[in-house]
C-alpha cells in the first residue's frame, strides 16, 4: 500500500537537502515533491527582490558581501539534487491564501489545477487528495503560507520507517507548531485569506528561528572564474578550510561539460548552460550573465556554508581571482552582447499573451466520522434465596431405675465407658458462572454512488477587430 508522508521545514536549504537524501537513498524522483513559499521572490525567474548593482553580491541577497554582517539573509542552497534532478523542474504557481510558490514533483501538477480552482482550497485541497489528514493539512498549508517549505513523499508502507528517518532529520514538530499557531489566535488555514507580505514573513522567521528558518545561518556563495586552475585551487582551499566536499560545486563551461564534485552531465549549447544553473536559484538576469560566462569558457564555483565559515569562503574565492561578474557583464555589453533567455522573442517582435484557461472538476474522497457505538459490560448483585432440608442428631442421657439380679453379661464391678457422637448437616453454598447471552459488535461496509455537482469556469476569447472602422477610405 502506498502512503503519503509530508514534512514542513522552516528553511528551504534543509528541505532541499532532505529531497536530495531521499533520492540518494533510492526513492524515486517522481515520488518526491517540494513546495516553497516565494512571496519574497527569492526563487523566482523574474528577478524580483534581486536588485542588480556593481557591488559584489555572490549570495544574491541585495547587499555587498564585503560589507554585510553575519546576520544578513541568504539564498537557497546550490545543487541540492544535481543539474538533472528534481529541482530543475521547479515552476511558479500562485496558490489561493498563500500567494506565489515554487513547486516541483507530483504534487505540483495537483497545485497547477488548484491555482485555477480545480482543487478546493488550493494547497489544502491538494494535500487532502493526497491522503493527508485534515488537521495536518491545515497546519502544513499555514506553514507554507508563513514562509515554510513542504516536502511530500509517496512511499510504500514497507519503506515508511526508512523514509521517516530522513524526513524527520530537520523537520518542524508539526504538533508544537500547530499549537503555537493556535495560541496566537489561529484556528485553521483560510484559502480566501490574504497571503503574508514580505515584512510579515520576516517577522515570522524571527519568531521561529530567524532568517531562513531552522537553519537560518546556511549561506550560498557563487563565484565566477576565467581559468580551471583558479577555480580548482579555490575548491581545494575550500575543502582544506573544513567545508564538506558535498557543499562545494564547480560547473565548467566552454568544453560543453558541466562538472560537479560527484557528477558530470553533457551541455551542448547555451540552453544547457542555462539549465545547469536552475537549481542554484540565481535570479534570471544574473543567470543569463553566468550562462554567457560559461559559454565563453569560464568556470562557476558555488559554496554552501554556515555563518562561521562564510567570510572565510569569500576571502578564499577573492584570493583565487574570482571575477566581478557585474563588471564583466558591462564589458560584454559594450562589445554588443545582450542578456537574454534561451526562449527570448525574436528582435522587433512584441507579444501580449492572454492565457485561455479552463477548470477541470476533480472529486476526491476523505474519511469522516459519523459517530461511535460503544457496548459496556458491568456487574450487579441480586439477592437470591433457596430452601434446603438439613438433618441434625441429638444425644440424650437417660437414667432408668432397675431392680434385678446382675448377670455375667452385665459385667459387674468393671470400669466401662460408652459414647455417642452428635452430627448435623449444614448448608454449603456454591456458585457457577454460566454464559446466558452474547452481545456482538460488528461493522459492515457498504458502497454507494454519489453525484457531485459544481461549476467550472473557462476563458472565452472574443476578438473585436476595429481596424476597418478607423482605416481611411481610398475612394475620396
Amino acid at each position: 500500500m502506498t502512503i503519503t508522508l509530508s514534512r514542513l521545514y522552516d528553511d528551504y536549504t534543509a528541505a532541499a537537502d532532505v529531497a536530495r537524501q531521499l533520492q540518494a537513498a533510492g526513492f524515486r524522483q517522481e515520488d518526491i515533491s517540494i513546495i516553497a513559499n516565494n512571496t519574497e521572490g527569492r526563487y523566482s525567474s523574474s528577478g524580483s527582490g534581486h536588485e542588480r548593482s556593481s557591488k559584489i553580491d555572490r549570495d544574491h541577497d541585495g547587499t555587498d558581501d564585503r560589507a554585510e554582517g553575519a546576520a544578513t539573509g541568504a539564498t537557497i542552497g546550490a545543487g541540492a539534487l544535481g543539474t538533472a534532478g528534481l529541482l530543475a523542474g521547479l515552476g511558479m504557481i500562485a496558490i489561493p491564501g498563500i500567494g506565489p510558490v515554487v513547486a516541483a514533483g507530483w504534487l505540483a501538477s495537483t497545485l497547477a489545477g488548484a491555482a485555477t480552482g480545480a482543487a478546493a482550497g488550493g494547497l489544502l485541497g491538494a494535500l487532502s487528495q493526497a491522503g493527508v489528514s485534515e488537521d495536518e493539512a491545515h497546519v502544513y498549508a499555514e506553514g507554507v503560507r508563513r514562509g515554510g517549505t513542504l516536502v511530500s513523499l509517496r512511499v510504500s508502507e514497507a519503506d515508511r520507517s526508512r523514509a521517516e528517518a530522513i524526513l524527520d532529520s530537520s523537520a518542524v514538530n508539526l504538533r508544537e507548531r500547530g499549537s503555537a499557531y493556535r495560541q496566537a489566535g489561529w484556528s485553521r488555514f483560510d484559502a480566501n485569506g490574504r497571503p503574508y507580505t514580505a515584512d510579515q514573513l520576516r517577522t515570522e522567521r524571527q519568531q521561529y528561528g530567524g532568517g531562513g528558518g531552522a537553519d537560518a545561518s546556511t549561506r550560498t556563495v557563487t563565484a565566477f572564474f576565467e581559468s580551471r586552475d583558479a577555480a580548482a585551487a579555490a575548491v581545494k582551499r575550500l575543502h582544506a578550510s573544513g567545508i564538506p566536499n558535498a557543499n562545494v560545486r564547480m560547473i565548467e563551461g566552454g568544453g560543453a561539460t558541466a562538472t560537479s564534485i560527484q557528477k558530470s552531465t553533457s551541455m551542448q549549447n547555451e540552453t544547457g548552460f542555462w539549465d545547469s544553473l536552475k537549481d542554484l536559484f540565481i535570479p534570471e538576469e544574473d543567470r543569463s550573465t553566468y550562462a554567457e560566462g560559461l559559454r565563453r569558457g569560464g568556470f562557476l564555483v558555488t559554496v554552501r556554508t554556515n555563518e562561521a565559515s562564510y567570510n572565510k569562503a569569500l576571502e578564499i574565492l577573492d584570493d583565487e581571482g574570482a571575477v566581478d561578474i557585474d563588471q564583466r557583464a558591462s564589458t560584454w555589453r559594450a562589445a554588443g552582447w545582450a542578456a537574454s533567455t534561451p526562449k527570448a522573442s525574436s528582435a522587433g517582435r512584441r507579444e501580449d499573451v492572454i492565457p485561455v484557461t479552463e477548470e477541470q472538476l476533480k472529486v476526491g474522497k476523505r474519511d469522516v466520522s459519523h459517530g461511535r457505538v460503544r457496548i459496556r459490560s458491568y456487574v450487579i448483585e441480586t439477592p437470591v434465596q433457596e430452601q434446603v432440608n438439613l438433618r441434625e442428631e441429638h444425644v440424650r442421657v437417660e437414667r432408668r431405675p432397675v431392680d434385678r439380679l446382675a448377670t455375667a453379661s452385665d459385667g459387674p464391678f468393671k470400669e466401662r465407658t460408652i459414647e455417642a457422637e452428635e452430627r448435623a448437616e449444614e448448608a454449603v453454598v456454591q456458585k457457577q458462572a454460566r454464559v446466558k447471552e452474547e452481545m456482538v459488535l460488528r461493522k459492515d461496509t457498504e458502497h454507494r454512488s454519489q453525484t457531485v455537482a459544481d461549476k467550472v469556469r473557462r476563458t472565452e476569447v472574443e476578438v473585436e477587430d476595429q481596424r476597418e472602422q478607423v482605416r481611411p477610405s481610398r475612394n475620396r
